[in-house]
């Protein structure tokens, strides 16, 4: 197992410059294909803006965290609210994915809470003023009346606000590294099946 901690031309207080964002995200894919990786996960979800480009641009198979959550959500759940980093949001790439799984997507207006909690988060707030942030996105949950709710950011995971929902929540970064670990094992497997 390989991590790369990849330096990205992201910043906060300006427009993401994403030429500069593609050329480093693939040259970290490259990294990781040129030491012999079998699988690459990718923990940040608003690089899953450039998926289609990184896929096309290694011969490893990169899994897509976007996709996992979707494929998570419970079968019932047709309303669907998704909360992450404004860039992620923005981009459409869960919206695209959540309907073309047949699901609608909830706009819960509230994006400039989330930008509080993640700028909170970021910057070491005191638990209860981010516990006091996230329960007016819970409110805002409970409503517009969401069937499942999708935590679409790594910052988020690390608070986990998935376990203070009020509705059946998927965590991407969850799926992803639930994923990444059937396929070590699955590959682990092989490994030791053809070992002499």
């Amino acid at each position: 197992m390989l991590i790369l901690s990849l330096p990205t031309p992201f910043h906060a207080d300006r427009p993401t410059d994403h030429g500069a964002m593609r050329s480093a995200l693939l040259g970290g894919l490259g990294e990781l294909e040129r030491a012999g990786v079998d699988v690459v996960g990718i923990a940040c979800n608003t690089a899953h803006v450039y998926f289609d480009d990184l896929v096309a641009g290694v011969r490893v198979p990169v899994v897509s965290m976007v996709k996992l959550a979707v494929e998570a959500l419970p079968a019932r759940a047709q309303r669907v609210a998704v909360v992450g980093a404004r860039p992620t949001l923005e981009s459409g790439i869960y919206l695209r994915a959540l309907e073309g799984a047949g699901r609608s997507v909830v706009d819960l207006a509230c994006q400039s809470d989330v930008d509080h909690l993640l700028e909170g988060i970021r910057n070491g707030a005191a638990s209860a003023a981010l516990d006091e942030t996230w329960q007016r996105i819970a409110e805002r949950v409970s409503s517009e009346d969401v069937d499942a709710l999708v935590i679409a950011c790594a910052d988020l995971s690390a608070l986990g606000v998935g376990s203070k929902s009020v509705v059946p929540t998927v965590d991407a970064t969850d799926c992803l590294a639930r994923a990444l670990v059937v396929r070590w094992h699955r590959l682990a497997s092989q490994v030791s099946l053809g070992a002499p």
